[in-house]
């Protein structure tokens, strides 16, 4: 077998119009990769400034010149020509570094696209920045605002079955009514199908950006395309059929849903749907609950209103169904008895008109959270991430937009409700998302002391902040991505001596803490306070269980154990 047959074919597709001054650099950047199984193909678009006659003195290329549509047309030209089982797309003012292809062609036996590093460059060939292409998901290559989520597109390879799996339904390859952001509409398909998290840690490719090519001279509208093309694929992943999801967790239901469905009635934006996530755990409570959601149907007959069930009968996982069900790309949560005002979702609709926006809270009823949470410091986040770990319980109502709860994956944690909200918060503003907070979204919650999650919360406070903590410091340490977003500066990291703090408080903690079986039971709280002595929940509620038996003296022990503890494990934040 000769070397060409045993190697995978390569395919260059170049598209070119009046580059005559770069076109040779390019064919020959291809031509010194010295690997004997590829093709180069150029689609020209009728240049007339001597691009053609280069072309012609080379005849190994398979190419055209003739008038096109533009760039995203030319490209599918040149794609559907392409025999090859790697595709690489070169422009025309761009060349290769020396010798990469058959770096590519390992790369790619086992996984079908694989990123490498690009070099910026100034028209006339001199280095600028390096993009350093890191590896990335789905949701890192949508969030186009974040820096270098947008890929360097000349040093990025991948097998041509992949870019017949990602076909849009017109069956052409590239979207030809986007003019400035048609690789950025393939990546995200791409990354819709897996991950990129195959890199070559070298440069392969060199690209000019300057006033005259379209990405260095309309900045701008680069962004509104970017938006179109956000927009496109985070709406189809919410089944969007409406603008808004109100979602309604409900137990049973009492006389005040009345004001809450008559506030979303009277509101100036009215494409919602209302859906009421059942968690009573009751057949028969299911079914009275389905039945009056209907007759509200009749009433309020301008709103879609569904009805589903929770798979488990607790507030956070009802949310969670909720999450999944809405079929909007923006999600409202509340309960009964909260009351909107009118304008409430129009305001709401103009908050996330940035697709950066990721998070809304209202705050208005409650000015010290407000103030406690706004961060007036111009630091880039409107939240201050410090608050987070101290914010006091409160229902979780948010506004959402769904895609971004679908990068976090909503609540975890379900059954420590303090742990699964504040935890909620930090990962959306870990990714990047904005989390609004100084807004005036005008939300009159129902009346509720929260006593039993008040008291989770001083309980757990100092695992569930450590946890949180330690789980954002190891996804900086092993997402690619998240360094990146750090080192842009768009996320923050915790510093190292509260890193330090929070491993100590969680080697003093059984690994699954978070459980609740043990809370009543007397027999686990005992052996867990022998194992874990420096763990203080497990005092906490065994000094309730001791008092519960009438075990004044040793239920006073546990408590001063349990406040010999939180003294001083809550110091730290």
């Amino acid at each position: 077998m000769n070397e060409k047959s045993s190697l995978p074919k390569i395919s260059i597709v170049t598209v070119s119009f009046n580059h005559a001054e770069f076109i040779k650099k390019n064919i020959e950047s291809v031509l010194e990769q010295n690997y004997p199984n590829f093709e180069h193909i150029i689609v020209d678009g009728g240049s007339n400034d001597g691009t053609v006659e280069i072309l012609r003195s080379y005849p190994h290329l398979i190419w055209t010149s003739e008038k096109d549509r533009g760039q995203s047309d030319a490209l599918n030209k040149g794609f559907s020509r392409a025999t090859g089982d790697i595709i690489g797309w070169l422009n025309s003012d761009d060349w290769y570094a020396p010798n990469i292809f058959f770096d590519v062609a390992e790369a790619l036996k086992d996984y079908p696209i694989v990123l490498g590093m690009g070099q910026e460059t100034d028209k006339e060939g001199n280095p600028k920045q390096l993009v350093e292409n890191i590896e990335r998901n789905f949701f890192d290559v949508l969030k186009y605002w974040v820096p270098y989520a947008w890929l360097a597109q000349p040093p990025v390879f991948f097998r041509k079955s992949l870019l017949e799996a990602v076909k849009r339904p017109d069956a052409t390859y590239i979207d030809e009514n986007l003019f400035f952001t048609m690789d950025y509409d393939l990546w995200v398909r791409m990354a819709a199908q897996l991950p990129f998290n195959r890199r070559i840690d070298k440069i392969l490719a060199y690209y000019r950006i300057y006033d005259e090519n379209k990405t260095g001279k309309y900045p701008l509208a680069t962004q509104r395309e970017c938006g179109r093309v956000f927009r496109r694929y985070s709406y189809t992943l919410s089944s969007t059929e409406h603008t808004f999801s109100i979602i309604i967790p409900i137990r049973s239901i009492g006389p005040d849903i009345s004001e809450t469905l008559k506030s979303v009635a009277a509101q100036n934006l009215r494409d919602v749907e209302i859906l009421f996530v059942d968690y009573s755990g009751n057949s028969e409570d299911k079914k009275r609950l389905h039945d009056v959601a209907l007759e509200l149907s009749n009433v309020f007959d301008h709103n879609s209103i569904r009805f589903i069930s929770s798979p488990i009968p607790e507030l956070y996982h009802a949310l969670n169904a909720g999450f999944e069900a809405a079929c909007a790309p923006f999600l409202v949560t509340l309960q009964q008895g909260d009351v909107l005002g009118s304008d409430f979702l129009l305001k709401a609709r103009e908050l996330f008109l940035p697709d950066c926006q990721g998070l809304a809270l209202p705050l208005s009823w409650d000015a010290n959270l407000k103030s406690l949470m706004h961060d007036t410091n111009q630091t880039g986040l409107e939240i201050k991430i410090g608050s987070i770990f101290r914010m006091p319980y409160i229902f979780p109502n948010l506004i959402a937009r769904k895609v971004c709860l679908m990068e976090v994956g909503a609540f975890h944690h379900e059954d420590l409700p303090p742990y699964a909200l504040r935890e909620l918060i930090a990962k959306i503003a870990h990714k990047s998302w904005a989390i609004s907070i100084n807004n005036s979204l005008s939300l009159e919650p129902a009346a509720s002391d929260y006593r039993d999650e008040k008291d989770l919360l001083r309980v757990f406070e100092p695992y569930i902040n450590a946890k949180i903590m330690w789980d954002l410091n190891q996804d900086l340490q092993n997402d690619p991505f998240a360094k990146l977003r750090l080192k842009s500066g768009i996320t923050f990291a915790i510093p190292e001596g509260l890193q330090s703090i929070a491993e100590k408080i969680l080697s003093t903690a059984p690994k699954d803490w978070e459980r609740m079986e043990y809370l009543n039971d007397r027999r686990s709280l005992i052996s867990l306070s022998k194992q874990y002595p420096e763990f203080a929940p497990s005092w906490y509620f065994l000094a309730r269980v001791l008092e519960g038996e009438g075990n004044k003296d040793e239920a006073r022990i546990a408590q001063e154990n349990f406040d010999k503890i939180m003294a001083h494990a809550t110091r730290w934040y």
